[in-house]
Parts: C-alpha cells; structure tokens; sequence
C-alpha cells in the first residue's frame, strides 16, 4: 500500500483553519456570556424595583439609601457592579407628594437639545453600569434640588457621570424609574386632594350654619387659605355672606345671604352662596386649590306669625293692626277665617276700619279669628280673639284707647330682661333704625314701631308691634303701656 503524509503547506493550512474556527467559538461565547449577565442585570433591576415598592406601600414612604441596602435581595448586577439607587430625598418622610425634584429626560443624541420625552415626578431611579462596567447615567444617593436626569438610547457615546469610569463609550445602562403617579396607586400614598363635586350642606337664612370642607391624601394637618394665583396665602380665608372659612377647613357663622329681607326671607325663595379660590396645604408644604367653586345653596326659614296677641278694639274709634311675619320669601299670601267686628276689615296682613258705635252700655261677644299667611310653598296659621270694648260701660267715663290724643306712647318693660329694636313701618314689616339694646323702655311715635327679642344680639323674636297698636292697649289715655314677657296691658 502507498502511503503519503501531510506536506507541511497542508498541515499549515490545517491549523490555521482550525485556529479560526476556536476563534469563532469563543468570541460566539463571549457574546452569549455577555448577553445572559445583561438578561439577569435587568431582572436584578426590577427585583430591587419591586422590593422598593413593597417596602414603600407597607411603610408609606420609599427607603433612603441606607435602608435599600436592607430592603433589596442583589445589591451588585451580574458584572460585580454595585446597583444604583437614586431618590428624592423629600418621599423618604412621605409618599403622597404631589411633585418631585427629579425629572427624566429620554435623549436620542448626544446633546440632548430636545428630549424624546419628558418623565416628571420620579420618586426613584434603580440603575445598573451594565456591560462596560461604567455608569454613564448618575451617582447613587439622594436628590435634594430638582435635578434632571438623562436616560440615552443605546450606542450613543456618552458620560454623564465622570464619578464612575470616566470615560466616553457606547451608552448601555439599565434604568429603571417608578413616578409619583404609580406610587398614588397605593392608598398609603395618595396625594393632597380637594373634591371639587363635593355638596356642602345647605343653609337656612339667618341662621348658625357650620360644615367641613372635605380634603384627603397628603399629610394633615391641614392649612386652607385663599389661591393667590400662584401659591396658596394660609393668612388669607374666605369670608362672606355672614360666615368664613376657618384655617382647619370649617365654613362657620349666621348665614346672612339676603340683606334686605325681612328676617329668615329669601327674595325669590332661594339662594346660592359661591366660594371660590380656596385652596389648602399640608405638613409636609405641597398645597392645591380647587379649579371650581363651592356652593351652599340658601333657603328661607319656615314661614311663622310673629304677632302673638292683638289689643282691644273701641267702639267708635279707629282700629289699626299690623301682622308681622318672618321667614318665606318678601311676599305672602294672607287668608282669614273666622269674624270682624263690623266695620273692621282683613287685608294684606293688616286690620284696619272704625268700630261701629251706639247708644247706651253695649258687652259685645269676642271675635275670633285665623290668620293664614304662605309664601314660598310654606304656610303659617295662628288663631287670634279680638275684644271690643265699649266706652259707655266704663264708669269711670275715661280711656278712648286708638282715639285717644297720644302722640307717642312709653313702653315699660315690666318682665324679664329683654332687648329692643326701634324702627318704623314699611308695608308689613318693622324696618330697625336703632342699634340693639337691652329693653328698660322705648318710647315709640305714630309711623314707628318696636321689635323686642329675647337675646341681646336681637336674633330670636318674641314680640313686634307699632305705634297704633300700642295706643290700643292705653285704655287711660296716659300714654304709657307695660311690656311683659310677650303681652301688653295698660300702664
């Protein structure tokens, strides 16, 4: 048999193609090395991440850096490198903030001129240095100014972090950030909110009214105050229409919506306080106003007769009595049921007219009476006994009460401590000229009338009357009557 070897040009050839393929095979190897540690850096990325948000959503708030280190399982990336974890250092005393000092820019180049996109309110940044072993993003710890951050796409030659290794390379770091806005998620972290829908009781007129505006999320307590457009001012509350906002959040006072009106009466039988620009701020110093106003819608008080008694009629005198009447809306509806005197006559809240006289002693029977008075789908009744008495019987032969030549008549208060209003008469009502004061006497002329109350900020009514009817009651003609807790007599 012939047998040949290799020529030593063959075996040459030999040995260089098997030294090209081992090459082959381990920069193959190399590759997919490389490739599995950056596989398990970005799954060590987001194990920390989701360690973080376990501790944040248990605690309340998110870790500084000396608790990460306990809190995360792998503190190194596949390389050996340490994990970065970047904060805001303001979220370590609380979650439920409403912005952040850091911001994510997503940069396509080097310059970053104009961003990809804009991430705002990051609470947190987990990164890894990745494969080149430099971190050319930024440096592990907190931030306490508000700080941009930029996150490049891959191969952009780039460092922003000359604190690691210092130097320009192909960009391949693993980031990962979680925002405010996922943190909320949690109810532990919800930030300072205001309803802006929210329906505040509603409120009767003239009348003590209190209630809470509602706020949630930051950390109480709470300051409201007044938006000034660019901040919330704690130093300035709203205040209007008999109430204001206290600095806890609480709507107080005597509602005082209509002025003009009679007391507890609504022009059109209902209103609408708005409140507007309020604003509130928490411990920690975020604040937020409401983009909407807050309304009390206002209704009158229920209709009520405020006229307890009326005086005596005489024959053959004048007879001139004015009902007064709270609550309901400026306007009402009157309606009697019942008898009159002859003469005597009903209408629009007043009886007026001359009782007939005749001749001789005469003891006619007592008269009564309702009243009926509605206004604003509310109605009022009170039932009422008219005496007439007749001069002739008086043996005496004095007193001739409405006839009589008073121009003015003292009121003596004669019960318990009271308080008055003067004022004088306008349709059915007594407008008050004078000051509130505590009731001793009041001298009252013709066209004026008084309002005497049972509280010294003249709020609860008990009694009103005006000039004629108090010359009703001076059957002696000395022009003085006494007041007592609500009834009149001669004096």
């Amino acid at each position: 048999m012939n047998r040949k070897g290799f020529t030593l040009i063959e075996l040459a050839m030999v040995l260089v193609i098997i030294g090209l393929l081992a090459g082959i095979g381990i920069t193959a190897l190399g590759i997919l090395v490389k490739r599995a540690k950056v596989n398990s850096t970005k799954e060590i990325v987001n194990a920390d991440v989701e360690a973080v948000l376990g501790y944040t959503f248990s605690i309340g708030k998110i870790p500084d850096l000396s608790t990460f280190l306990t809190v995360v399982r792998n503190k190194k990336d596949s390389f050996g490198k340490d994990i970065v974890y970047i904060y805001d250092s303001g979220l370590t005393s609380y979650c439920g903030r409403l912005k952040t000092n850091i911001t994510v820019y997503i940069c396509s180049d080097a310059a970053c001129t104009v961003p990809v996109q804009t991430i705002r309110n990051v609470a947190f940044i987990i990164l890894s240095g990745s494969a080149n072993y430099n971190n050319q993003t930024a440096g592990a710890g907190e931030i306490t100014t508000p700080t941009v951050i930029k996150v490049y796409d891959y191969g952009i030659k780039v460092d922003d972090y000359s604190g690691d290794l210092n130097r320009v390379e192909p960009y391949d770091d693993i980031v990962k950030w979680v925002t405010l806005s996922e943190l909320h998620n949690n109810e532990k972290c919800k930030p300072l909110y205001i309803d802006p829908n929210q329906n505040l009781p509603e409120a009767i007129e003239d009348a003590p009214y209190r209630a809470k505006i509602d706020v949630s999320g930051g950390v109480p307590p709470y300051q409201f105050g007044t938006w000034n457009g660019s901040s919330c001012d704690t130093t300035s509350l709203w205040n209007g229409y008999g109430l204001s906002l206290t600095t806890d959040g609480y709507i107080t006072g005597t509602v005082n919506y209509d002025t003009d009106s009679n007391k507890g009466s609504i022009t059109g039988c209902e209103g609408n306080i708005t409140i507007s620009n309020i604003c509130v701020k928490d411990s920690l110093g975020d604040e937020i106003t409401i983009a909407d106003n807050l309304n009390i819608k206002v209704f009158p008080q229920q209709v009520k007769i405020l006229t307890d008694t009326v005086p005596p009629a005489y024959e053959g005198s004048s007879y001139n009595i004015t009902f007064f009447v709270s609550g309901g809306g400026d306007s009402y509806t009157w309606n009697i049921q019942g008898s009159l005197p002859p003469d005597l006559t009903f209408s629009n809240g007043q009886i007026t007219g001359t009782v007939q006289s005749d001749s001789g002693c005469s003891t006619p029977s007592p008269y009564n009476f309702t009243l009926e008075a509605s206004s604003c789908g509310m109605t009022a009744f009170k039932g009422y006994v008219l005496t007439v008495i007749d001069p002739d019987c008086n043996s005496s032969g004095g007193g001739s009460g409405g006839s009589g030549s008073c121009s003015s008549v003292t009121v003596f208060n004669a019960g318990d401590i009271r308080y008055y209003e003067k004022g004088t008469v306008f349709l059915f009502w007594c407008i008050a000229s004078t000051r509130c004061t505590e009731f001793t006497s009041a001298t009252v002329s013709n066209g004026e009338c008084i309002t005497v109350y049972r509280d010294f900020r003249c709020r609860r009514i008990e009694s009103s009357y005006g000039f004629n009817t108090l010359v009703n009651y001076d059957t002696n003609n000395n022009c003085e009557v006494n007041y007592n807790n609500g009834r009149l007599s001669d004096r």
